[in-house]
Order: structure tokens, then sequence, then C-alpha cells
């Protein structure tokens, strides 16, 4: 996507970003496209966090911002906390904190 703006993509996105997939339906957990307006992906130069990630993504229901926000809390917390950590009531590998 050379020679296109930042800005000019996330006014392409803005349609997808208020449609809703549950069309207010009764009982039904409203459904949406997350479509995060920031630029920033720290993940992309990350060799380890791509590495573990590849193992991970398809069973995981999380995105990849949450997935890399996680990998990130973990690594600062185990730098200056030793033990283990242990994920407890998660589903598809989605997140339990």
């Amino acid at each position: 996507m050379r020679g296109i703006r930042p800005s000019t993509v996330m006014k392409m996105l803005d349609p997808l970003r208020n449609e809703r997939f549950d069309k207010g339906t009764p009982d039904v957990l409203p459904q949406s496209i997350l479509i995060p307006f920031a630029t920033y992906s720290p993940w992309l130069t990350d060799a380890a966090f791509i590495e573990d990630d590849a193992r991970v993504k398809e069973q995981s229901l999380v995105d990849i911002y949450r997935r890399y926000a996680l990998v990130q809390l973990v690594r600062q917390t185990t730098a200056k906390v030793p033990g283990d950590i242990l994920e407890v009531g998660v589903f598809r590998a989605a997140r339990g904190a």
C-alpha cells in the first residue's frame, strides 16, 4: 500500500467499523469488526513474538493486538516476579484475564 496515506485508509475503513453483524437480533451479543485507529505495530519486528504467534494464532479467538499485549504483560511480569504463570478458565486460547 505504498503511496496511500494512513488517513485515507482510515476513512476507507470507517464503514466497516460501524457495521454490525448481529443486525440487532434479540438474544444475540453485539458483533462488529474491530479496526483500531493506531498504526504503531511493534509485533511486526518482534521475532520471538512472530515465531510464537505463528504456532497459536489459528487456535485463538483473540486478535493480534490483544495477543501481543498479553505477551508483553507476561514478559514484563516474568522479568520482575519469579515463578510460574497459570492460565485458568479460557476457551480456545482466549484470554483468562
